[in-house]
């Protein structure tokens, strides 16, 4: 039996979307779905035991009764990202004109990209790390992973100072940049919680 684990500020995250009436919230509810239902359809197909699951503010981390394959892992990090292409692709082929498919499939689009940054707290940063693991020793994929994930952090943060002095916008992506340079270079690296995702 999963143990699902939810944090507070990710249920008061949730809570605050409810309220909002925000337009696209089913979309946005659909598209997570077929992302985690991947992740979850792979760990029955590949055998994978989870033991629990919990949802955060990026989504949702699974623990395993027993560490994967660097093999495993990369296929269980890679299935959401691709059903959330597939779904986008899907909703864009049939959408006919329709404003709901074509919002599932934008958001889904969007979802995966993002889930595709290579960050330690997400599925592009375990997916870099178990290839490279696969490639080199685990000291070199370390490095490759967090410069990677610095280099990507860096650049968004550029992208959100020029998107703040250009046009006073982009102030949620400077507090992304920040929230996550801080969980994945510095929290991360006191607890040494980085060979595994």
């Amino acid at each position: 039996m999963k143990k699902l684990k939810i944090s507070p500020i990710s249920l008061f995250w949730i809570l605050a979307l409810i309220f909002s009436n925000s337009p696209h919230l089913t979309e946005a509810a659909i598209a997570i779905s077929v992302h985690e239902a991947g992740h979850l359809a792979i760990a029955r197909i590949l055998h994978i035991d989870i033991k629990s699951i919990t949802f955060s503010l990026v989504g949702a981390r699974m623990e395993c009764k027993s560490t994967p394959s660097y093999k495993k892992e990369l296929a269980l990090a890679a299935a959401g990202p691709c059903a959330g292409a597939v779904l986008s692709l899907f909703c864009f082929l049939i959408n006919n004109d329709s404003p709901p498919l074509f919002y599932l499939g934008a958001i889904s689009l969007a979802l995966t990209v993002f889930n595709l940054i290579p960050l330690p707290s997400l599925d592009g940063g375990r997916i870099l790390f178990c290839a490279a693991s696969l490639l080199f020793p685990l000291p070199v994929s370390l490095k490759i992973t967090k410069l990677c994930g610095f280099l990507s952090l860096f650049s968004l943060w550029l992208l959100s100072v020029y998107l703040l002095i250009k046009t006073a916008s982009g102030v949620s992506m400077f507090v992304f940049c920040a929230f996550f340079f801080a969980k994945s270079f510095i929290f991360n690296s006191k607890n040494g919680d980085f060979e595994r995702f």
